[in-house]
């Protein structure tokens, strides 16, 4: 079964009733698809227990690596999941780079690392929703007045490995004609 990632905030009550909504939609519309949803990782959301960043880094970034969809909510422009998006791209430069050298180079162990990394690591696609009601018309604007907008470097990388879309709903069906 493939795997799949819901990237978004976690911190504030909304940020987790979205990741939850979110969740529920996939388990419902994408049941051929086994989504990690971080914010039902109890080990790693117990603040009780007192989790090391790098416990939630290495918790999450394993999932991320098995993961061949990533959901990811991008109002905001939350650090951990632009990392995590970061993350995705590296591994499909990694990823053209071998297949590159794969096809020009006949050595058999850079075969069989190509295979391995094939087998292991699935191919990344991120659906991104970005819901900003302020994108319509930010056109419009002028100077200071100009509408809070997504970083262009975080554009140009999703669209080399996926889409944006406005809404989560959209996001999903997108991954579902996939």
């Amino acid at each position: 079964m493939k795997k799949g990632y819901i990237a978004g905030k976690l911190f504030k009550q909304g940020d987790i009733k979205q990741r939850l909504y979110e969740g529920e939609l996939v388990k419902k519309k994408l049941q051929n698809i086994e989504f990690y949803n971080p914010i039902e990782n109890d080990e790693i959301n117990d603040k009780t227990n007192l989790p090391t960043a790098r416990d939630i880094f290495y918790g999450d970034t394993d999932r991320v690596i098995e993961s061949s969809v990533i959901l990811a909510e991008l109002d905001d422009e939350d650090s951990g999941t632009i990392y995590e998006i970061g993350i995705c791209h590296g591994i499909e430069i990694l990823r053209e780079k071998l297949i590159s050298l794969k096809n020009s180079n006949s050595e058999l162990s850079i075969d069989e690392i190509v295979e391995l990394l094939e087998k292991e690591v699935p191919k990344k696609k991120v659906y991104a929703h970005l819901s900003d009601i302020r994108l319509g018309d930010a056109h419009n604007y002028r100077g200071k007045y100009i509408p809070h907008g997504l970083n262009q470097y975080v554009v140009g990388a999703i669209e080399e490995i996926g889409n944006i879309y406005p809404s989560v709903e959209e996001a999903i069906d997108s991954i579902k004609e996939d």
